[in-house]
């Protein structure tokens, strides 16, 4: 009937634990896929060692260190495995309605030469309501709420990286003034009586209409003294 089982030995020259699969045969080409992660500390060049044999047989050591049984078969590769690249967002203050950057500052590693693709997503939830390929991009926030950003980036080897933030966009605040009678060369005061959102108020800024503008921290009254009659 031929050979019921096949025993295959593998070390991955990174100083990880050897490995043992036992495999049914019954006299068939059997193809064995073995998934082995690198750590990024470990750089290489690799040689990496397979040794297939008919069971029973020796401890797995024992046929790494050359006692290798009749029928037995021994493949050695040397592998390179690059180091993935580092994935970064970088992107301004959030805010509603206005256009947010998206910007890429991701780094390739020492055995690339390239970040040859980007893939950014904004979602909300389960929805998806951004998804670009561009290196860099904008994006309105429509409503305010909780946002999650991710950044893919690929490197000219395939390797990839994530990168995730999540973007708070809080609701506009209400701008409110008035001014008393507005009388030309007299001073005008202007009293503002806008209204938080959540966060608080940081700055007051004004635009008289006459090429002339105020800001202030505080929300306290502003005057301003208009020279020529316009409306």
């Amino acid at each position: 009937c031929g050979l019921r089982k096949v025993v295959y030995v593998w070390d991955f020259g990174d100083g990880s634990r050897i490995e043992r699969d036992t495999v049914e045969n019954e006299g068939l080409a059997i193809q064995q896929i073995k998934k082995h992660k690198y750590s990024r500390a470990n750089g290489g060049p690799f040689t990496v060692k397979l040794i297939a044999c008919p069971g029973p047989m020796l401890n797995p050591a024992d046929l790494l260190n050359g006692n290798v049984l009749c029928g037995c078969d021994t493949l050695i590769r040397t592998i390179t495995v690059n180091i993935p690249p580092t994935a970064l967002i970088k992107r301004s203050r959030t805010c509603f309605l206005n256009d947010s950057p998206l910007r890429d500052s991701s780094r390739f590693s020492s055995t690339a030469t390239s970040i040859s693709s980007w893939e950014w997503y904004v979602t909300q939830g389960s929805n998806t309501i951004l998804h670009s390929r561009n290196q860099n991009t904008v994006f309105r926030f429509a409503a305010p709420g909780s946002y999650n950003i991710r950044l893919i980036v690929t490197d000219n080897n395939g390797c990839k990286d994530t990168a995730d933030e999540v973007a708070i966009v809080y609701p506009l605040p209400t701008s409110r003034f008035r001014a008393d009678s507005v009388c030309l060369n007299r001073p005008t005061t202007f009293t503002q009586s806008s209204r938080r959102a959540i966060v608080p108020i940081i700055r007051y800024d004004y635009d008289f209409g006459d090429g002339s503008t105020a800001s202030n921290t505080t929300g306290v009254a502003v005057n301003h003294t208009y020279s020529s009659p316009s409306t």
